[in-house]
């Protein structure tokens, strides 16, 4: 997408949400790279944590309230505790910034997350000039340790919150190091994918951590909520992101083959394969080997019959009946 990109990503500045469906399918089938995103999860499901070999999580309270009468659980050095919801009727900034830290020292949890309200639309929502002054304050003691704290500002539209921290970032070298961008409700998949790009496309944004939260509708999209999100990083063009980066035509009048009808019988019998591959289904052999040439492996459509290629170069020719399993045998290999 840009020049922050065509670079490993660290993993765990991802965060997933524990109890999002398809959590067995995942950590199944990418057992190399699950273990390595950062999980937020409910206080009751840190027992379970080692079945998974999650060493990074986020013990979320869903309201200061509940933060403030919560016994809080035992979190281990991956783990911190992330307080949502913050706004104006809470108090001065600074006040519950002190309870909270005092709070979790008490309890021995090291870092905490506060997730304030920063929605220009919601008259509960702290101001440009309260979170300015109260960012001025923090820092005038020195620079806080980001492994100890982490600010995110919320606001219900992506670009909005964007806009938001982009500004205090430039306007307060090291804020950034602190910052985690995060909706304060669920956005949809294109929603997620916008901010993801909005955030990742920004240099003074790209290394914040980041959460997609996903609407309801959206569990069984894609082949589940990790599998969209792995979609996501693999657009922006991260080295790597596990898994299958699919490509596929739109067709036109030179098209041989069902390309639409291929492609979601191929995508679903590859979503699960963890090896990063790149795999293209094109509606004519004319250009379609040509135009995915960057894909390992593709399939494109002659008169009754189709074209196996690797790299652009077509290796096979195959009979319309036998696309499919011929370019899943291609495929075969490259996993084994």
């Amino acid at each position: 997408m840009n020049d922050t990109q065509i670079s490993p990503l660290d993993l765990k500045t991802v965060e997933l949400c524990y109890n999002w469906p398809q959590r067995e399918d995942f950590f199944n089938n990418f057992p190399n790279y699950a273990g390595l995103f950062t999980y937020r999860i409910r206080p009751e499901d840190i027992p379970d944590l080692k079945n998974y070999n999650i060493d990074n999580y986020c013990v979320v309270f869903e309201s200061f309230e509940k933060y403030s009468q919560a016994v809080l659980p035992s979190i281990s050095a991956g783990g911190f505790a992330s307080i949502k919801g913050i706004n104006r009727n809470h108090g001065a900034l600074e006040d519950v910034f002190a309870f909270a830290r005092n709070r979790a020292d008490s309890q021995k949890v090291n870092k905490m997350r506060l997730c304030i309200n920063c929605d220009p639309q919601d008259k509960n929502a702290f101001s440009s000039d309260e979170i300015d002054a109260f960012i001025e304050r923090l820092f005038s003691a020195g620079t806080p340790d980001p492994e100890r704290l982490s600010l995110c500002f919320q606001a219900r539209r992506p670009a909005c919150a964007i806009d938001f921290n982009r500004r205090l970032a430039s306007r307060r070298p090291g804020v950034s190091k602190l910052m985690h961008i995060e909706p304060p409700e669920p956005l949809n998949e294109v929603e997620n994918a916008v901010m993801f790009a909005l955030k990742y496309g920004d240099p003074l944004l790209k290394s914040c951590s980041v959460a997609p939260e996903f609407a309801a509708e959206e569990s069984g999209h894609g082949g589940g909520l990790y599998l969209s999100v792995l979609e996501i990083l693999r657009s922006l063009e991260f080295s790597n992101i596990p898994g299958v980066f699919f490509i596929s035509c739109p067709t036109c009048s030179r098209c041989r083959i069902d390309v639409i009808s291929l492609a979601k019988k191929i995508y679903g019998r590859v979503r699960l394969i963890e090896k990063p591959l790149k795999i293209a289904v094109m509606g004519c052999e004319v250009n379609g080997p040509g135009e995915a040439s960057h894909a390992d492996v593709g399939v494109a459509g002659s008169l009754d019959t189709g074209v196996i290629f690797e790299r652009g170069k077509i290796i096979r020719r195959v009979k319309a009946g036998e696309i499919e399993d011929a370019l899943m045998a291609v495929i075969s290999d490259y996993v084994k």
